[in-house]
């Protein structure tokens, strides 16, 4: 059985596969390597393991696999919980990502490019805006509720209370059978300071202090309907 974790990027999938493994003693896997994950040595923090065969086969196994995705949904009747994040803080921290495992680098014409200011913070924020397709993922993983297929979780809530979300999470799905006081999982701050390149903030309204008021019109202008869908204001 697969049970999808759906997310954009940088929208709290990766805590909530801590809190799976931590809390449920569940391992999870992914449709990508996850290289940064496995890079880091962060992969038994996470309960990150490689996909044992295709994703057709797991699905008609007993076993169940929570399995992380980014892509939007497939023709697929997987049932999945969808992990959604205030759209300004997500592409907030997208942007920093792909600066900091994507843009670093040592080729000279590269380290040119960033000197002279073309692959900079601000300008990749404003690429990451117009290009990345955040509002249209939201809403077609959202297409799935009306079926019953899909949980959707905020990230907020889940910081806030992460037993009770997690709680939720799992039984409307009908995933009763696992337990969720297994351990508890490490403080932000700890993960922060063993990868701090990863864990980057994690902070709710992060974006207040690092999208400019341009780019911030520029936002609503783009994502406004799906913020709005998903009661964000």
């Amino acid at each position: 059985m697969i049970v999808w974790l759906a997310s954009y990027p940088r929208s709290g999938n990766t805590f909530f596969r801590m809190l799976l493994h931590y809390q449920c003693g569940v391992n999870t896997y992914s449709v990508y390597a996850d290289p940064d994950i496995t890079g880091m040595g962060a992969a038994g923090a996470v309960g990150h393991e490689i996909l044992p065969a295709p994703i057709e086969e797991l699905a008609e196994c007993d076993e169940l696999y929570f399995v992380k995705t980014h892509e939007r949904p497939g023709k697929d009747d997987y049932p999945a919980i969808q992990l959604i994040r205030d759209g300004r803080d997500s592409l907030v921290s997208h942007a920093r990502y792909l600066l900091k495992f994507y843009w670093e680098t040592d080729d000279p014409i590269r380290r040119f490019k960033q000197f002279v200011g073309f692959e900079n913070y601000s300008r990749t924020l404003r690429n990451v805006i117009l290009t990345s397709g955040w509002s249209d993922h939201l809403m077609d993983w959202g297409k799935r509720r009306s079926r019953g297929q899909t949980f959707t979780l905020r990230y907020e809530d889940l910081v806030d209370d992460p037993d009770l979300w997690l709680s939720r999470a799992l039984h409307s799905l009908d995933l009763r059978q696992l337990t969720t006081d297994v351990g508890e999982i490490p403080s932000f701050e700890d993960l922060q300071k063993q990868w701090p390149q990863f864990f980057r903030k994690g902070k709710v309204g992060a974006w207040q202090e690092e999208m400019s008021p341009k780019l911030q019109e520029l936002f609503w202008k783009h994502h406004g309907e799906a913020m709005h869908a998903f009661g964000y204001s």
